[in-house]
Formats: C-alpha cells, structure tokens, sequence
C-alpha cells in the first residue's frame, strides 16, 4: 500500500513538472514575440589628446562597423575672447585648416586619428561629425540619431542635413588646457533662440 502512494505520488510530480516546463517555454516565446526592439540612440564617446603639434583622437561609438566619422579643425577669429570660446558661446570661423575621415571598427571603437595642429598660438574647435546621408552603401543603420545627444543641423560641404556634432576647443598651446592634455568631445549643445 505504501510503495502504491508512494508510486501515484512520483508518477503525478512527474506529470506537473513535465506540464510546467512545456509551459514556460511556450511563455518565453510568446513573451519574445510580444515586445519589438526599439533601435538604441546613438552615443560617441571620443577623447582629444594634446601632444605639442598632434592632434590625437581616439573613442568608441554604438554606430555599427564601418560607420565614417568626419574630424574637422576650425580656427576661432583672433577677436574671439576665451571667455566666450570656452562655453562654446562664439561659433569659429567657416574655413576648416584641417581634416580627416575615420571609422568605427568591428569592436565599436573608432579608428585612431592624428591631426597636425596648423599654428599652435591660435585657438580652434575640433569637430567630429557623424552624418547619416555620407555613410557607405554597405552601413545598416538602425539606430535612433534624432534621440542622440548631438543632433542637430548641419552644414557640409555647402549643403544642410542632419547629423551628430561632438566638438572640443582647443586652445593656445601656452593657454591652460593648450598642451598636454586629455579632454572628451562633447555634443553640440542647443542653443536658445
């Protein structure tokens, strides 16, 4: 009698488990299927690093691989007191002295890039642009831009579109923060009208 309690016991805590497994993975699916993937936002994380005449940039990004960054270096006009250039409160001159074109590697970081600092007693802004309209044909973009911090209107090569702006000043290579220093980029900041 006990080894037949005992038996119809095993054989029904068989029979739930069983019962409750199969369930969980028809829930897991469903739930799977039930919630849509939003697309991320896009961050750049990229630093600066000041070494006499070079002008070294280094990061990592979400962009997906093989996503072209652009670098550009602006000169601020002599007027332009540092005490407006520092909070990015003057806007540098349209000429760019100095260019490049990067990439994001497989991994997500972005390909090191060397610049050379045109005059190192004038002050500039460095820019790093990612522009979805100059990306390659192969690039798959999925990613929310207009969510990202730095979006914003740009102006390439005489013609207006959308993009990220991260940018940087660099000062006077005798100026504090001219020489011999790490800084981040940060995102173009909305200014009030």
């Amino acid at each position: 009698m006990r080894k037949t309690k005992f038996l119809i016991i095993c054989v029904c805590i068989i029979t739930v488990l069983s019962l409750l497994s199969g369930c969980r993975v028809i829930l897991t699916r469903e739930a799977s299927k039930e919630k849509p993937v939003k697309p991320q936002m896009v961050k750049i994380d990229a630093r600066v690093n000041l070494k006499s005449q070079k002008i070294i940039i280094r990061g990592n990004s979400t962009l997906p691989a093989g996503a072209r960054l652009d670098v550009n270096l602006k000169p601020y006009s002599e007027d332009a007191p540092r005490e407006e250039i520092e909070p990015y409160l003057v806007e540098p001159e349209e000429t760019v002295l100095a260019s490049a074109t990067t990439k994001v590697n497989d991994d997500g970081s972005i390909e090191l890039t060397v610049l050379k600092r045109p005059d190192p007693g004038k002050r500039y802004r460095l820019d790093l642009l990612f522009i979805p309209s100059r990306q390659p044909e192969d690039i798959v973009f999925e990613e929310n831009i207009e969510d990202s911090d730095g979006f914003t209107a740009l102006t390439f090569a005489g013609e207006t579109m959308s993009g990220l702006l991260m940018h940087v000043n660099i000062f006077k290579e005798d100026e504090l923060f001219g020489d011999n220093i790490t800084m981040d980029f940060i995102p173009m900041q909305k200014q009030p009208e």
